[in-house]
Formats: C-alpha cells, structure tokens, sequence
C-alpha cells in the first residue's frame, strides 16, 4: 500500500507540469517571422501559432489568454495539438506589450512577453514556411482562380488573389520586384479564414519563376517576401539564367561547384571543389533559399528561427541536399579537377552519401595556408569522374573563376536598414550574373534574417532597398553569434556547363568567384 502511494506521488509532477512555449514560438500564422525581428508583432484580428510542448489536446482542454494592464481577453483556437494551437487574435486586444498564456487543464504556462499592433500583414506560402512560392492563385477574366506556379504562370496585367492574415484597418500596398501593383479588393478574413488582396500585376512586372512579392503597409513592417511565376503569354515560367536548378524535375541531380572565395576580414583566399550527386523520392523542384533566384535587379528576404532549423547555408550544392527526402548517390571513388599539369582528387566526405569536397588550394596573407598553394588561375579546367554504382563516368571543361573588382567594398562596412546599401563593382564585359547575400542572427542566436539579390555584372551597382533589410537583425556584439556577414559572387553565363552522366536527369558544373565580407547591421 505504500509503495502504491508513494508511486502516486511520483507522478503528480509530472502530471502537473505546466505547458511550454518556446522561444520565439508564438508567429504570424502566413510569415511565421520570428517574434523577436522587427516584422514579428501580432497584428489583432491576425491568425497566429503558439508552439511548444504540453499544449493539450483540444479545446476542451485548452485555453489561451492575452493580459494587459489588469485586463484579460480569451483568444478563439481553431486547432489545438501538443506541440502548435492555431489561433486568431481578438481586435480587441491591447496594443503595446503584453502577456499570453496557455492554461491546459488548469495549470497555466509562463507568460510569453508579445507585441500587438493594428496592423503587421504575412502572406501564406505554398510550403507554410512564410518564404518561396506564395499562396497566390492566378484570375481569369471569368473570375475563376488557379494556383499560381512553374506551369501557371500569370501574365503581365493579370489580376492576382493572395492570401495572408494581419491586415489591420490600413490599405495595403503590393510590390512586385520593384515595381508597385495595383491593389482592386481588399477582403478581410473571418473566423479561421485568411485576408485576400486582389492586385493586377504591372504591364512592366519582372518575368521568372521565382518573382518576389511583397505587402507593405503604413506604420508596419514590410511582410515576409513569398515569390509568384510570370511569364508573358503565361504557361511555363522560363527558369533563371543561371543556378537554375530550383526549377528542375525529375528523381536525380548532380552539381559541381569550383570556387575562390576571397574573405577581406583575414585576408584570406580560398579555393575550393565540391559536387552533391542525390536522388529524390519525388518529382518536384528543390526549394531553398539560395536556389530561388529572384530576376535580375530585384531581391527576395527571408526569416527564420534556429529552433526550428539553422540558417540556410549559401551554397547552392548544399541546398540540394537539403531536403529531407534527399538520398545521396554515388559517382565513384572520388572526382579529379585538373589546371594545367597539376590535377587533385576531390575525395567522398566521410558520412555524407553523395557528397565529395576538397580544398584546393588556401593563402592567408602573403603565405600558403592549411590547404596548400592556391591552385586556380586563368585557364580550362577539366572537372571528371570515372564513374560508381549510381552515376556514370563523366569529364567537363570549364573555365576557370572569373575575378571582379568590388570598388566600394572598404566602404560597405555599416548596413543602415533604413537606408539600404548600394554596392559598386568594375562592370563586366562578358555575360553574367553577380549574386548578392546579407545574413545577420539576432544576439540570443534564436532568430535570423536574410536578403538575397540578383544584378546583371555589366551594369556595375546595385542597391538593395530598406524594405528587403527590414527584418535582419541589427548587429550586437555576442561571442557565440557569428557576425553579420555580406557575400557577392561573380557567375559568368559562360561558367556553368551541363553535366551529362548515366543516372543523371539534371546536372550542372560551375565555377564562380567569390567575396565576403564582415559587416554592422544597425
């Protein structure tokens, strides 16, 4: 009987644990934008998520509340499991900062310190990660709607329904790239149902498939960026000049990547080799980041919090294997990359299926660093395999990385967010494309904040707009954070070569060059 009692007590604790949100888990149901960044306030009457552990089972069981200034307001779930409640906040509750929390049985969670405001829009994505391609559907002059994506794209001129949630009182603005959209309806959602904006896309509006899309709003910060296919005539969107494998389909892939990469914090010249050979259990196109190149002269953002994830990785190689359903495939013992009369093997990484890497050569300052003698210079390199149980023998040439000068690069020292930042390189005479990068985690390392832009190399600038650095976090010092960080790279239309090989049904092999540098973001 004792025992029996004593088991009982036992488990009253852990019985009576309170329910958890985690860290920066209470987001804008469509921009899932980290609270802690600039575009992470609740908007009232916005559909939002609370996520974290122990937060019951239904409503029955669940209750959340929002406080203020001595004053409680219960919030409407309409979807209620462990980890994630789905809610919508009233319009009613207070501006300012206030206190949520989550009663599940009785036993209330902490506080979770949140911001509301009148108005903070977030447009749902097709992935429900708040980046990529957008809930968009595409209007026919019938009135009949389809979605929006690489085999629908819409029309210049065509009229547009996207769906998110956080609108507020204020009329929002649409933006297209650059370029400004004209808003015709405005419909606020009810319930668990989502706002919808009806725009008309600009007769000028930037072709691609990854188009960025934008909703800005008075005294807000900009939304999160999501992107929509255009295409003249509609149809199938005409994938990006280069990097285009974001649009590829099919079950295999295969990249090689050579690279110098020239840090100006150290001084230090890196050259590298990398190839990712992976199959998919699916069809579809890879989406990341880094493959979803916006069209030339325009950029797209991104957010994201590191408890659900790390910052996105700016190598395109990478990104192919990102995807949970990726299966690395095998090309042989190792690959060889050959200048000249100097010819290296790029060696398999241990516990990485499909992947193969080696530095090529490495100079710190004036001298040799860890990885030998630098090893790229002008000239054809011939980038081959003998081949493995997967992918067949293959040998491409390519040229070389083409260097450029960056002339204001001593200058780009401080990102004013208000501001934006133009960036001045020595234009370049052959075809090409210079791709832009800013990243910057925020000083508690929970949430980070990206932009990435495209720029045609010939036209020698570019800058990047306030409302794509709207939601970086600003610089402050942390010993664990890494530091803000800018990287341009160069990628000639002529270095990047098809890669053909038994087993492969897409492939690609390019070599870039590239520049990083350490920034302040304020």
């Amino acid at each position: 009987m004792r025992a029996a009692a004593v088991l009982i007590l036992a488990a009253v604790p852990l019985w009576a644990q309170p329910p958890a949100i985690r860290t920066g888990g209470v987001v804008n149901a469509a921009s899932r934008t980290p609270s802690i960044l600039p575009g992470g306030p609740i908007a009232r009457g916005a559909l939002f998520d609370i996520e974290g552990i122990r937060l019951g089972t239904g409503a029955q069981t669940t209750s959340v509340t929002v406080s203020a200034r001595g004053s409680s307001l219960r919030v409407p779930l309409y979807a209620v499991s462990p980890q994630r409640i789905e809610g919508r906040l009233p319009v009613g509750a207070p501006l300012g900062d206030i206190s949520l929390t989550v009663t599940v049985n009785g036993v209330p969670s902490p506080p979770y310190a949140l911001k509301v405001v009148r108005a903070n829009f977030g447009i749902f994505s097709r992935s429900q990660k708040g980046w990529g391609p957008g809930r968009v559907d595409n209007q026919a002059t019938d009135g009949s709607r389809s979605p929006n994506g690489l085999r629908n794209s819409a029309q210049p001129g065509q009229p547009l329904v996207l769906s998110g949630t956080g609108l507020g009182p204020s009329r929002p603005e649409v933006w297209i790239g650059f370029r400004r959209a004209m808003v015709d309806t405005v419909r606020r959602g009810a319930a668990d149902t989502a706002d919808e904006i009806v725009f008309r896309l600009p007769p000028d509006s930037p072709a691609g498939c990854y188009v960025p899309l934008q909703v800005r709003q008075p005294d807000a910060a900009p939304s999160n960026t999501v992107t929509v296919s255009v295409h003249a005539g509609g149809g199938t969107c005409e994938p990006p000049p280069v990097l285009p494998m974001a649009a590829w389909e099919g079950h295999s892939s295969g990249l090689v990547v050579i690279s110098r990469t020239v840090k100006s914090t150290d001084s230090t010249i890196t050259d590298e080799g990398m190839a990712v050979f992976v199959a998919h259990r699916d069809l579809g196109p890879t989406l990341h980041p880094i493959l979803l190149i916006p069209p030339l002269g325009t950029c797209t953002a991104y957010t994201g919090a590191m408890a659900s994830g790390p910052q996105p990785s700016p190598s395109a190689a990478d990104a192919l294997m990102s995807s949970p359903h990726a299966a690395g495939r095998d090309a042989g013992p190792r690959l060889s990359v050959t200048l000249g009369n100097r010819k290296l093997p790029i060696s398999p990484v241990h516990g990485a299926p499909g992947v193969y890497k080696r530095m090529l050569g490495e100079q710190r300052g004036e001298r040799p660093g860890r990885g030998g003698p630098l090893f790229l210079e002008p000239g054809t390199l011939v980038v081959a395999a003998p081949g493995g149980a997967d992918i067949g023998p293959f040998l491409v040439p390519l040229p070389a990385p083409e260097p450029f000068v960056w002339e204001n690069r001593d200058n780009t020292g401080t990102v004013d967010r208000r501001l934006g930042v133009t960036l001045r390189w020595r234009p370049l005479p052959e075809e090409g494309v210079m791709l832009i990068g800013l990243m910057s985690v925020d000083s508690s390392a929970s949430a980070w904040g990206a932009c990435y832009c495209a720029a045609a190399g010939a036209a020698g600038s570019f800058t990047i707009p306030p409302a794509m650095l709207a939601n970086l976090p600003a610089s402050q010092p942390a010993p664990t954070v890494p530091p803000p960080s800018m990287w341009v790279s160069y990628l000639p239309f002529n270095n990047q070569k098809p890669l053909d090989a038994r087993g492969l049904d897409n492939g690609l092999a390019i070599s870039l060059f590239v520049q990083a540098l350490e920034v302040q973001v304020r």
